[in-house]
């Protein structure tokens, strides 16, 4: 049980601290479009035989042992080193690896980056800062940045010292002199309550990635509160902090939302995903009319993103808001089944467009 006053004191209290753009439309179905690429990634992988040149004798095989209930490998496929080896220049000409970039003297209203783990947080905030400081990009208007009711996976550190670190770089003690991140290592990395951990939950780690790349003495200047007590799913705590405000300079804002867990259609844990904060985010932060909006996500993953934000934009008839979408190459770790995926994943959501 969560005593609601100790998390209130958390959220708030300790939160304070003194290639070129894939605009990616998609008029057709993926299966259509990238069939010739699918058959011939099907018989690279030793799977000719499960091949069907109809979307709806693949589409269950593809969401049992390429998509799953997670990222990750677990019950899914495995290949032989050659197999994944003949895969990979065919996924990559799918471009599901390469990075994406804005053209040169774009101009937008909004910018938009979807979460994840330590890294990845890390690397696109980087991505959009080294965006506005070349000038390659102009902004008007906030960066909202896609966080949320998702507890920290266990894979992502060992130790408190390995997350800080992140992936090996180290950023320099600066870091450790922010007040809200002191108190955050003071916490117990061996915690039964693992929302009471440091940097427990994604929302944690994404101010936590702000902070790598903005410094530490970036500092917050708001917390939106929610009204009334909110308990998102039965496994996480009440949400009392919508989102979390900061100025990066003189011109520009970063909005970290702390999106509500909700349920999934996959099954699993619940959480916030692409979709929720997609429609959390129209809500809280409506785009004026006719804006244009950068969304930054990551490959394997900016294909599908892209796809799923703009299905919500059009079921809340805001087709007048343009989306471009960029952001960086797949990391270097990135396993072939966290590729494959990807790929089932817009494979299920063309067969949603067909029943639906």
């Amino acid at each position: 049980m969560f005593d609601i006053y100790q998390f209130l004191f958390y959220n708030i209290f300790m939160s304070i601290a003194p290639a070129e753009v894939a605009n990616i439309q998609q008029p057709e179905l993926f299966f259509d479009t990238e069939k010739d690429n699918l058959r011939e990634l099907f018989t690279s992988l030793g799977r000719e035989q499960t091949w069907t040149d109809e979307l709806g004798g693949i589409v269950d095989y593809v969401r049992q042992r390429w998509v799953g209930k997670e990222h990750g490998t677990n019950g899914k496929d495995a290949y032989t080193p050659e197999q994944e080896a003949a895969a990979l220049p065919i996924l990559r000409r799918m471009g599901f690896y390469d990075e994406v970039l804005p053209p040169i003297g774009s101009s937008y209203d909004q910018i938009d980056i979807i979460g994840g783990f330590m890294r990845v947080n890390h690397e696109r905030i980087s991505f959009v800062k080294n965006l506005l400081d070349s000038g390659r990009i102009s902004l008007t208007g906030p960066v909202v940045f896609w966080a949320g009711q998702r507890l920290r996976d266990e894979k992502e550190a060992e130790s408190l010292e390995e997350l800080m670190d992140s992936n090996g770089r180290y950023y320099g003690a600066d870091v450790f002199e922010n007040k809200w991140v002191q108190r955050q290592t003071s916490l117990s990395w061996e915690s039964n309550e693992l929302w009471w951990r440091p940097f427990a939950s994604e929302t944690e780690l994404a101010r936590l990635g702000l902070l790598k790349v903005y410094g530490a003495d970036l500092t917050m200047h708001r917390a939106q509160l929610q009204l009334g007590v909110h308990q998102s799913e039965a496994e996480v705590p009440s949400r009392l902090v919508v989102d979390y405000r900061y100025k990066l300079d003189d011109k520009h804002e970063m909005i970290i939302m702390n999106a509500r867990a909700v349920q999934r259609k996959g099954g699993g844990v619940s959480r916030h995903t692409t979709v929720s904060c997609a429609e959390e985010s129209l809500a809280m932060y409506p785009p004026k009319e006719q804006s244009k909006l950068l969304l930054v996500s990551g490959n394997p993953h900016t294909q599908r993103t892209a796809r799923e934000v703009r299905q919500v934009l059009a079921e809340h008839d805001r087709g007048d808001v343009t989306l471009e979408v960029s952001g960086p190459a797949a990391g270097s770790k990135a396993t072939l089944q966290l590729v494959l995926g990807e790929v089932g994943s817009q494979l299920c959501l063309d067969a949603e467009v067909l029943a639906s």
